[in-house]
């Protein structure tokens, strides 16, 4: 190669690569270099923490999963009856289903406030929801020895809250997501959220915790109340119902059932090892992985979890009452118990990992005249959001029963 305009030009020797693309340069082939190697370690470090996480959680637990079963074609059946109980599974519209509920109810004999017309017009079954959570807040209180939160205006409605690293009452994040939950009822009900006891000791059974809340329930409302419990707050609920029944003047449970069985006691005797070990970071990862569908973020979850958990409890240290309520509530079983009299509604999902369907049809047979909600396509967590099912628990909680022995 020869430089041109040069007299006395000098060959200049060039070393081209069999490999360089025309118009590559160093300094391009350095950066596009440098790319490569950050995505590929971003990815070997996506994969090596998900399978850490899995591996961990997998050990800690010592059980193979068990995937959900698809609710079959039968589940889609309209309007049956079970054992006086009233069975109802449904995918229809919010104000549609509303409607037939209520007038069920009118049906039925129970004397309601007003006409299903004049229902449906109210706050609480229109389809659409504002949450007043951006208004008001909820109040820190404390009944008996149980820490509660208490928003809205109405008659009483004591919620009881379903499996948390800790007993008490929460905070930060976790605490909004309580109110949340709060603010569905609280247009129409005054919500006290009522925690477990803490500072459980070893050996504390499921009994001692519903007599405690029971307790608390007498001490604070001279009359019954409305009772509604979510997930292992509804094993509970179901509990006091039974023994104390004084106490509850209607229940709703949602995500619960008359005992654990298949994958939701296989889940719980996992739980109650590792939570024995008092690791506290590695129980909350395998907290989030459970409680998680499988393809729904259930790594993500367990990640955060394993990383920022103690945080978002700051309680759960050590893990005593997590533990003490896991072994609680493994020998609970609605069949030992006095057969509950108070009005009964049960609102479960079709796709609840944890409480199948065998075990939701039976719960409805122990208690009799309740009503049993299924809706298909909701699961564990998300039938309790679903407006439909918030809709049909606060019509059933609005019903004015004729007398004390008054039963659906």
């Amino acid at each position: 190669m020869r430089v041109a305009g040069a007299r006395n030009a000098v060959p200049l020797p060039v070393t081209i690569s069999p490999t360089a693309s025309p118009g590559a340069c160093v300094g391009g082939a350095t950066v596009t270099t440098v790319r490569c190697c950050w995505v590929a370690v971003a990815v070997a470090v996506a994969v090596t923490v998900r399978v850490a996480v899995t591996v961990l959680v997998l050990a800690a637990r010592g059980v193979e999963l068990v995937q959900a079963t698809p609710p079959s074609a039968s589940d889609e059946t309209a309007t049956t009856v079970l054992n006086r109980a009233t069975l109802m599974t449904t995918s229809s519209s919010s104000r549609d289903f509303l409607r037939d509920f209520i007038e069920e109810d009118i049906a039925r004999g129970a004397g309601v406030a007003a006409d299903a017309d004049s229902l449906l017009g109210r706050r609480h079954c229109a389809t659409k929801y504002t949450s007043p959570v951006g208004k008001q807040g909820a109040r820190n209180r404390r009944i008996g020895r149980l820490e509660s939160m208490v928003m809205g205006s109405g008659p009483p409605l004591v919620m009881l809250p379903g499996l948390a690293p800790e007993n008490g009452r929460p905070v930060g994040p976790i605490r909004s997501g309580e109110i949340g939950t709060m603010a569905h009822f609280a247009d129409q009900f005054t919500v006290h959220w009522l925690g477990r006891p803490t500072q459980l000791s070893s050996g504390t059974t499921f009994a001692e915790l519903a007599a405690e809340t029971a307790a608390a329930l007498r001490e604070e409302f001279a009359e019954p109340v409305h009772l509604l419990g979510l997930s292992t707050g509804g094993s509970l609920a179901l509990n006091v119902a039974a023994e104390h029944s004084d106490t509850v003047r209607r229940l709703v449970i949602i995500s619960s059932g008359s005992r654990l069985d298949g994958h939701a006691l296989s889940t719980q005797r996992a739980m109650i090892r590792i939570a024995a070990t008092g690791r506290t970071r590695l129980t909350m990862a395998a907290f989030a992985w459970d409680i998680v569908p499988p393809w729904r973020g259930r790594i993500p979850a367990a990640v955060t979890m394993f990383v920022s958990g103690p945080r978002l409890y700051p309680r759960a240290r050590g893990l005593r009452d997590l533990h003490a309520t896991l072994v609680a509530e493994e020998s609970f079983d609605l069949r030992a118990l006095p057969a509950i009299t108070a009005p009964t509604l049960i609102v479960n999902g079709g796709r609840d990992r944890f409480y199948e369907r065998s075990i939701v049809d039976e719960t409805a047979e122990l208690i009799p005249g309740s009503r049993l909600l299924v809706f298909p396509e909701r699961g564990h967590v998300t039938v309790v959001s679903d407006r439909r099912a918030v809709g049909a628990a606060k019509s059933f909680l609005s019903v004015r029963d004729r007398d004390s022995q008054t039963s659906l």
